[in-house]
């Protein structure tokens, strides 16, 4: 199958500080943490989605070695790949602002010593975005210490943003970004404020980065010191970055769930992921699920909105993705 190759050059750089303006009310600061012209351990990882036909490319990169090896251990990756050709709304940047007079010890100080960096994709044909699901491994004692540590993430694309699960902690976030291959990370100031809060409350749970004309740019996260679990996620593109608002089903903390397929047949959908939603009948002819209907091969259950989300399937379940946020 045909594949659509998005390639994204990591680049070297050295520390070089300058300054830069964002809005009106805007400045930047020298952001002190390791720069990748600096850095002494990295690992090239491969994520794939749930169907393995579309892959991205990661380095996860630190000053020490141990930092990559636990990260790589404590963290499970995923993409979510979504669909193509979906028209941009305008939106200004979503900002909850963060008081440091107000900080406990809930959230860590650290400048962050680990980097997951977007090197490139080779998506499914007809693919266009994804995001970056991160997820909590079960994890021995030694490995306490990544909860509540910062992680950045970075890329050379002109947006990035990272949604917040309805469960757990707020996260803090920072965006950082070089305006070139020359310069070092800086951390965006708007009106006094370096740090976010995003959270559970329904119009405070994202952050979008896409303003501006920059070499790379980045979102550092602070998870809660109390956190059991990763509750967010990243995405790359407008295209692919997904809220909890459900075109059908019901948010779950991760996705919109349709339902569950009545024992003895199995959920599917055809023709493909925008199709419907379909279980196999009983008997030949048989529906039992109420609202579902026979056509004359297959129980119908319901159609993916077209142009809106795309669905998949899980454990014998119906799902779609959140809605596009704007």
């Amino acid at each position: 199958m045909n594949k659509i190759l998005f390639t994204i050059l990591a680049a070297l750089s050295l520390l070089v500080i300058s300054c830069s303006k964002e809005g009106d009310n805007a400045q930047a600061i020298s952001n002190k943490s390791v720069d990748e012209g600096q850095h002494l351990f990295s690992k090239e990882i491969v994520v794939s989605d749930e169907t393995g036909k579309s892959t991205a490319y990661y380095r996860v990169y630190s000053e020490e070695k141990s930092l990559v090896n636990d990260y790589l251990t404590a963290y499970s990756l995923k993409l979510i790949t979504g669909v193509d050709h979906l028209e941009s709304g305008n939106m200004t940047d979503h900002l909850l602002g963060y008081d440091k007079a107000k900080k406990s010890d809930s959230y860590s100080d650290e400048e962050p010593k680990i980097f997951v960096e977007f090197i490139t994709a080779n998506l499914e044909e007809g693919v266009s975005g994804f995001q970056l699901d991160v997820k909590l491994n079960q994890l021995k004692s030694s490995n306490n210490w990544i909860m509540g540590y910062p992680v950045g993430y970075t890329t050379s694309n002109n947006f990035i943003g990272v949604v917040h699960y309805l469960e757990g902690w707020e996260i803090l976030v920072k965006m950082q970004y070089k305006e070139n291959w020359l310069s070092s990370w800086k951390y965006v100031v708007i009106n006094g404020i370096e740090s976010w809060w995003v959270g559970t409350n329904l119009n405070q749970y994202w952050l979008r980065f896409s303003t501006g004309n920059y070499n790379k740019r980045g979102l550092v996260i602070y998870p809660h010191r109390d956190q059991t679990v990763l509750n967010y996620k990243i995405a790359y593109s407008l295209e692919e970055f997904r809220g909890r608002d459900c075109a059908i089903g019901t948010y779950d903390s991760r996705n919109c769930h349709i339902g569950v397929a009545p024992v003895g047949t199995s959920a599917f959908m055809w023709p493909d992921r925008y199709g419907a939603h379909y279980y196999t009948p009983i008997n030949g002819n048989q529906c039992p699920m109420p609202g579902s209907s026979f056509d004359g091969s297959s129980c119908f259950v319901v159609d993916i909105p077209e142009n809106l989300t795309w669905g998949f399937t899980w454990n014998n379940n119906w799902y779609v993705a959140g809605n596009i946020i704007y």
